[in-house]
């Protein structure tokens, strides 16, 4: 073999023979797919190379002119063959043996790293088969490559900066494909791809931005899912200076809580930034689970505390003084804010104020148990809590947050049910309670005050309901009006009536 062996032409021979009859019964023993590709492409590589060596020994034996001159040109390319051959073998003990094995071991492997391992195979491979070909060493090609190389270098100079760089950043990994990451020049986006030239980002608009990687090696980058996916946000607020600053920090922290995206650890924290003639800012801090999420947690954060400073009078809008908490007037209010009891006549509402009363409960306190039992209606004037339920499988699932001027367990109230969630104090709260007794005198002067409450409770519930968005309007109303009529018999099943 030209080049290749320096072993005497028979032990070649021999050698090449015996490595053919060594694959092939080593192939008859696989059952791996990937192993009996490699011995059936070794085996041919054997058997090629038996005949690169006998093929130039044949004709030269035979001493036929013809035979030497049709023989010249085909050692070459069987030569030709060997080599891509051989490349074949690499590329495939590569992927079997390297690729494969690192990937099962939880090593992430680059695809730049692949591709160029590949390529280093095909440029080897085709300077072989200038070498097969033409008959000329390796060496001496490589050697005149090197000026060809140098002239080319400076042609892609660029180029091959991005190539490099891609793989100084495939090996580093500062960041992957589905992270967010942020640039110096205040390009944002998703990772997309990264291949040997530049890195792929997705824009929170939906465009592509490519950019090449000497940049993104050399720029300063914010890489928001490193050293993991959680993200620290903030909001800035300015509320009346006259408001007590403790009021106002819990009333944000509950506030951002109300959120169900909202991380309860790290929990919110709100502090003061700065005096702004007559206001205080405040900075509310909060922690999500993803950075895509960002905007519309923000939205949902601003949204609690709205609810919250309207729900407690806070809010600039309010042109009279809020309502001492723990109070009557307060508890009106509440009520006035609750969908159960917005239509109350001013006169009603007034007289059931009078009958709540009011809870405090700290963080983490369970305010009501799954499947209990007590007939109680709660209304939030402030803080957070967490709606939970054990499913079947033993797993808690989350089902909603609460915040100021959300209540529950209307039905438990009104018909006995058991509840169908656990309530838990996600941050310290204050919660209003309605009890059978308070309402009963109502319901009994006011009959047709529990078919109200029984068609607001049965439009809720069916609002929550998707299996009745295909429903026609027809048959939604008379849904309504069958939910109805069942929630009326049993409230006046319940209290008596």
């Amino acid at each position: 073999m030209p080049n290749i062996l320096a072993l005497p032409e028979r032990i070649e021979a021999i050698a090449l023979i015996l490595i053919c009859i060594g694959l092939l019964l080593w192939r008859r023993r696989l059952s791996d797919p990937g192993q009996r590709r490699i011995a059936l492409v070794g085996l041919i590589l054997a058997a090629v190379s038996f005949l690169w060596v006998v093929l130039p020994q044949a004709a030269s034996f035979s001493g036929m002119p013809a035979v030497i001159m049709v023989a010249k040109p085909a050692v070459r390319l069987v030569g030709a063959v060997w080599w891509i051959l051989f490349a074949t073998l690499v590329i495939v003990i590569l992927e079997r043996f390297v690729w494969d094995a690192l990937i099962k071991r939880g090593v992430v492997v680059p695809k730049l790293m692949i591709d160029l391992a590949r390529a280093l195979v095909i440029v080897f491979t085709g300077l072989g088969i200038v070498s097969a070909i033409f008959e000329e060493s390796i060496a001496g090609l490589l050697a005149a490559s090197g000026v060809f190389a140098v002239v080319m270098g400076f042609a892609l100079q660029s180029t091959l900066a991005d190539v490099f760089s891609g793989i100084a950043i495939n090996m580093q990994r500062p960041y992957r494909v589905g992270d967010w990451v942020q640039v110096d020049n205040g390009v944002l986006g998703e990772v997309t791809e990264m291949n040997w030239r530049a890195t792929h980002l997705l824009s929170p608009r939906g465009n592509i931005i490519v950019l090449p990687n000497s940049k993104m090696a050399a720029a300063q980058l914010v890489n928001f899912n490193h050293p993991n996916r959680h993200q620290r946000q903030s909001l800035t607020l300015a509320l009346d200076a006259r408001i007590p600053p403790a009021d106002v920090k819990a009333m944000l922290e509950a506030g951002a809580l109300t959120c169900s995206r909202v991380l309860s650890s790290p929990p919110p924290e709100a502090a003061i930034r700065e005096f702004r003639d007559g206001q205080l800012a405040y900075d509310l801090s909060y922690w999500i689970a993803d950075f895509p999420l960002a905007d519309q947690v923000r939205h949902e954060v601003a949204d609690g505390i709205w609810r919250a400073l309207d729900t407690l009078g806070l809010a600039p809008w309010h042109s009279v003084a809020p309502a001492g908490a723990g109070s009557a007037a307060q508890a009106e209010r509440l009520l006035g804010l609750v969908h159960l009891f917005a239509d109350l006549a001013p006169p009603l509402r007034a007289r059931l104020a009078l009958l709540m009363h009011w809870e405090k409960h700290p963080a983490g306190r369970v305010v009501v148990e799954q499947d209990d039992t007590a007939a109680k209606l709660y209304i939030v004037e402030r803080g957070a809590l967490e709606v939970s339920m054990q499913r079947e499988d033993g797993v808690r699932q989350v089902l909603a947050r609460l915040g100021g001027g959300d209540c529950f367990g209307e039905m438990a109230l009104l018909t006995g049910e058991k509840r169908g969630a656990r309530v838990t104090a996600l941050y310290p709260c204050t919660v209003w309670v309605i009890e059978p007794e308070d309402i009963a005198p109502l319901l009994r002067e006011q009959p047709l005050l529990a078919e109200s409450l029984g068609r607001i409770m049965t439009e809720r519930r069916m609002a929550n309901e998707t299996a009745l968005a295909s429903l026609s309007p027809a048959d939604h109303a008379a849904a309504i009006r069958s939910g109805t009529a069942e929630v009326f018999l049993r409230i006046r099943a319940f209290f008596g009536l």
